[in-house]
């Protein structure tokens, strides 16, 4: 939507956005990503900071499809990647459980990681609305989700799905 001119020292985009898609006789798939605010210093290798960052693919080949999304609200990364930073990450595959998780430096373990993600809420109001903290599955992931009584979305927090969304629950 808004950037810097081109210049050899900073790259500034707000809201930046990407979509393809391809079909064939026996093919298609789409790809997508977007960026609230991402900032280059000099080359990526220095210094490259994005938040609101998200990605989805989908593929279909004759019967089988798969789906795959990721969704990060704040990323550094520096030194040529050897040095990098994810804050509320989301992600999700259809033939993968998702995962989230609060901070992780580096490719190392994440601080306050959602495991096996549990069916049921982290807080839940009768048959009103139920709150997922840490949340994964294979039909999806969420830092923090809000759902209402009939196990519809109504709001999330670095979310990302994939699934088919039919594993819905019973009233609570």
């Amino acid at each position: 939507m808004v950037s810097l001119p081109a210049n050899p020292l900073l790259r500034l985009a707000i809201d930046r956005w990407q979509v393809r898609s391809w079909a064939s006789d026996t093919r298609s798939g789409a790809h997508t990503e977007a960026t609230l605010a991402d900032l280059v210093l000099v080359d990526p290798s220095l210094l490259h900071l994005s938040a609101g960052d998200a990605r989805s693919d989908a593929d279909a080949v004759g019967g089988r499809s798969a789906a795959s999304s990721q969704s990060d609200a704040l990323t550094a990364s520096a030194a040529g990647g050897t040095t990098e930073i994810v804050v509320l990450h989301a992600d999700s595959s259809s033939h993968d459980t998702g995962s989230t998780y609060i901070v992780r430096m580096n490719s190392g373990s994440a601080l306050v990681q959602s495991r096996e993600a549990a069916t049921n809420c982290s807080v839940a109001v009768n048959r009103v609305a139920c709150l997922r903290l840490l949340h994964g599955d294979r039909d999806g992931a969420a830092v923090g989700s809000a759902q209402d009584g009939r196990s519809q979305p109504v709001a999330g927090l670095i979310t990302g799905w994939s699934g088919t969304g039919d594993s819905s629950e019973p009233l609570r």
